[in-house]
């Protein structure tokens, strides 16, 4: 039989099969390094993502880019003022594994600055709220689902005020408990105070560094962490003791999706020490 598939389609199914040739030959060079869920180098087949060689841009300032291993798809991006990816300056965007945008911001000397946008997994906004020198200062509104305004709320230095609820259906409502986070048994900020309460240095010659180290923790729908991520660490031995100390916390209230069911959710931390 005759083969009568256009041109244009042989060129086209061409170029897909180059291009996911190109991925895979690119994710498997000597320049390749394959990451866990912690940020750690690890084998690839244990690897959550991977990154290139660290490109250095005319500003000065350090393109950072993860991959997923799974797809190949890209999983984050931003520039740094350092190679190692310390101190984020410039816009950061993540995504999900289907492509869609996760979370999108700008970040100046490390410290999240304007406005943040949280998406869900279908693509669809479900928060936004402005910073300021790493502190909520502006507004913060609340979607749901469906696209109507489920909250705002007017913040300055990270105390937020003036809230406005409303229904699903655009309506004004009363006030009521937005359980889309986890909680903390007493407290969001009594997370802190445990932290700082049990964490004792580790053991060591060497001078501990003093800053911020970045976690972020995946909560199960029973309001347990499941793991977590570093996103910025400051000694492995400090690390070790804050790990432990965050999967010994006790359970917190579990995190409710829009409809109150309970769901998986993840939130991030700095702590400074």
């Amino acid at each position: 039989m005759k083969n009568t598939l256009p041109i244009k389609l042989y060129f086209l199914f061409a170029v897909v099969a180059i291009t996911a040739t190109s991925s895979f030959a690119k994710a498997t060079g000597s320049d390749t390094v394959f990451l866990d869920r912690n940020n750690q180098k690890v084998s690839r087949d244990s690897a959550l993502y991977y990154k290139f060689k660290v490109e250095k841009l005319a500003s000065g300032l350090y393109l950072i880019k993860d991959y997923f291993v799974s797809n190949n798809q890209l999983a984050s991006e931003q520039t740094y003022k350092d190679e190692q990816g310390d101190t984020g300056h410039g816009h950061y965007i993540s995504y999900f594994e289907n492509g869609k945008i996760e979370c999108e911001g700008n970040e100046v000397n490390g410290e999240p600055d304007g406005r943040w946008n949280d998406y869900r997994e279908d693509g669809s906004l479900m928060k936004f709220s402005y910073f300021k020198n790493g502190l909520h200062h502006g507004d913060a509104i609340r979607y749901y689902p469906n696209g109507k305004i489920k909250y705002t709320a007017k913040c300055k230095n990270n105390v937020c005020r003036h809230y406005k609820y409303y229904t699903e259906t655009g309506e004004k409502s009363k006030p009521f408990e937005d359980n889309c986070c986890p909680e903390h048994p007493v407290g969001y900020y009594s997370f802190y105070e445990y932290i700082r309460k049990n964490y004792k240095d580790p053991k060591t010659d060497m001078k501990l560094p003093k800053g911020k180290m970045i976690v972020r923790c995946f909560f199960n729908k029973k309001g347990k962490v499941d793991y977590i991520e570093f996103k910025k660490r400051l000694h492995p031995g400090m690390d070790a003791i804050v790990e432990k100390l965050i999967y010994d916390m006790p359970v917190w209230g579990p995190a409710s999706d829009d409809f109150g069911k309970p769901t998986e959710f993840s939130r991030t931390f700095e702590i400074r020490l």
